[in-house]
């Protein structure tokens, strides 16, 4: 092993003093080597509650635990039959915006590649899964699947994969977790991290309008969260999509498939059943960095979660917002001293930003099923852990 200078000063701290809220290398990882041990049994009784996941070899058994459940049940693949399940072969086609020269061939996909169509094919075409393990949402099209309109409950009822599993009626055997975590992720966001909106009958009495926008999306661009609005009912929602994958995927939309949805400013619309009382909406929109979203979000109170791989990162995230809310302030402060906005505006931002701290860092009941590469001790999953921001 090769361990060269700055590696040293990075495990050491060396230049990060100065940095309020950095700690070094050395610091983190006993913590962290603990606290990960800790997330095991919680993750290992996730991935064990199917019976298509394989079990989870334990840290010290293999080096790399691969997330390949989808390949191996046949699911995933690039043709246009996958459907939820198609994907690029390789993700990093999505970042190859930093490659300008590189020229997109034919066969090329890229994520959210169902919407390069002018319509939607069915949801069951979509899913490309026996009928009885598919999440259904037209319920009048067939009388049998009438008796599995979910209900609504005088409690929030869905917490987690087995919770959902029973409302929607569906087996173990069905593998639609596996494209499922981002929709019921966003949904435990904002019920539980966030806790904007409730789901119960009481507080679900008038109608609301929710506007969700998500940013970062790649993989999730390959699922429809139509989902929401049976969740959150007697809902309006709106959802709308930031990232370079969104970009990406709305130029190769605007060269090679002129009038599809990815065209459209709306890409889909549901009305949930009379029972539920939901609509959804959702668009595609372009790329912001995370630092200027903070602050914005911070300094207007906009509730703001995410998600990340494993505990790890979690950790940098809670370091970076002691960091992101010091540039906001100066920023503020800056525009105080030049007058270019209302004193007023300003310092009732500066008091939000002031009260905005990242908290509520913990397991993601709704993590995808299937860990990936295994990184040390810690366990890592797709929407692992999460996070409230503001």
């Amino acid at each position: 092993m090769i361990i060269d200078s700055q590696q040293t000063e990075h495990w050491k701290g060396v230049g990060q003093k100065k940095i309020v809220g950095m700690n070094p290398h050395k610091r983190k990882c006993p913590w962290m080597k603990q606290r990960g041990m800790e997330d095991w049994p919680q993750v290992d009784a996730i991935q064990k509650s199917f019976p298509w996941s394989a079990d989870v070899p334990r840290p010290y058994e293999v080096a790399i635990i691969p997330n390949q459940i989808e390949a191996l049940l046949g699911l995933k693949g690039s043709n246009a039959a996958k459907g939820y399940w198609r994907e690029p072969s390789c993700d990093g086609a999505v970042h190859d915006a930093d490659l300008p020269e590189r020229t997109l061939v034919g066969g090329y996909i890229c994520h959210g590649s169902v919407l390069l169509q002018p319509t939607l094919p069915s949801h069951t075409e979509l899913w490309a899964l026996p009928a009885t393990q598919i999440p259904h949402l037209e319920f009048d099209a067939d009388p049998e699947l009438k008796f599995r309109i979910p209900q609504l409950y005088d409690t929030d009822f869905v917490k987690d994969w087995a919770s959902w599993y029973e409302w929607r009626k569906l087996p173990r055997e069905s593998a639609v977790a596996l494209r499922m975590d981002m929709v019921l992720t966003v949904y435990h966001l904002l019920t539980k991290v966030l806790d904007v909106v409730g789901t119960s009958k009481e507080v679900s009495k008038s109608r609301r309008k929710l506007n969700i926008h998500f940013v970062g999306a790649e993989k999730e661009l390959n699922i429809i969260p139509f989902e929401l609005a049976l969740l959150i009912p007697n809902t309006d929602t709106s959802m709308s999509f930031f990232g370079q994958a969104c970009k990406k995927l709305c130029d190769i939309a605007a060269e090679k498939y002129p009038g599809s949805l990815a065209t459209k400013s709306t890409v889909f619309e549901y009305t949930a059943p009379a029972s539920l009382g939901g609509t959804e909406n959702a668009g595609l929109f372009a790329y912001i960095t995370w630092q200027i979203l903070y602050r914005h979000a911070a300094s207007e109170a906009i509730p703001w979660a995410v998600t990340e791989y494993h505990r790890a990162e979690v950790l940098e995230y809670q370091e970076h917002m002691i960091q992101w809310r010091d540039l906001g302030l100066y920023g503020s402060r800056i525009e105080l001293q030049k007058g270019l906005r209302p004193r007023e505006e300003v310092e009732k931002n500066m008091a939000n930003i002031m009260r905005a701290q990242a908290r509520g860092a913990d397991l993601n009941p709704f993590m995808r099923p299937g860990l990936m590469e295994a990184d040390g001790l810690v366990p890592r999953a797709y929407n692992g852990f999460v996070l409230r921001v503001v």
